[in-house]
């Protein structure tokens, strides 16, 4: 029964290792964007998100977009690929196969123990592949800003001082605009 129990402890380690991304890096992350009344999405780095405007870098120039004027952002690089959650399930179903063996010998009876697998595996499955929030759909609610902060180079943001020495390494006296329609 231990070395079952070690076994399905290891199963499910392995398969959590394999199916999440780390969410702090030094740099934004890339998204894709689109505005309003636009068909195609622009890939940019996010730079700062604020109460009205989002802050990126786009095709080596800093740019900034109401928010109202998004129609729909997509954090890249966070999505568990499908073989890493195949794996996991893998790994779920043989950790599942351990206990039944191992729980047939312990104080249980059958509807218990069938209880006690299915919520485990249900629960490990949503544990180890899900994926962190990455879409973002206006409205912008405040509690949205701030998680889609996270994903941001400058996540505090910046000073208005530290933003003019940013705009001028990239050789630019204010943001551009990135138009789009604002409001529904």
């Amino acid at each position: 029964m231990k070395a079952g129990l070690f076994l399905a402890v290891v199963a499910l380690a392995v398969g959590g290792c394999t199916s999440r991304a780390v969410l702090t890096k030094p740099e934004g992350d890339p998204i894709d964007l689109r505005l309003r009344d636009r068909a195609e999405r622009t890939r940019v780095e996010l730079l700062a998100v604020t109460d009205s405007t989002l802050i990126v870098e786009s095709g080596g120039r800093l740019a900034e977009a109401d928010l109202d004027a998004v129609d729909d952002l997509r954090v890249q690089g966070y999505q568990t690929s499908k073989a890493s959650k195949a794996l996991t399930m893998l790994m779920i179903v043989m950790t599942e196969a351990l206990l039944w063996e191992d729980l047939s010998d312990a104080w249980f009876d059958r509807p218990t123990r069938t209880l006690l697998v299915a919520w485990t595996a249900v629960t490990g499955f949503l544990m180890f592949t899900g994926d962190p929030q990455t879409r973002f759909a206006p409205p912008f609610h405040p509690k949205e800003a701030d998680r889609l902060k996270l994903f941001c180079r400058y996540p505090q943001g910046l000073t208005p001082a530290q933003w003019q020495t940013l705009l001028d390494r990239y050789g630019q006296t204010e943001f551009e605009v990135l138009h789009g329609s604002s409001g529904p």
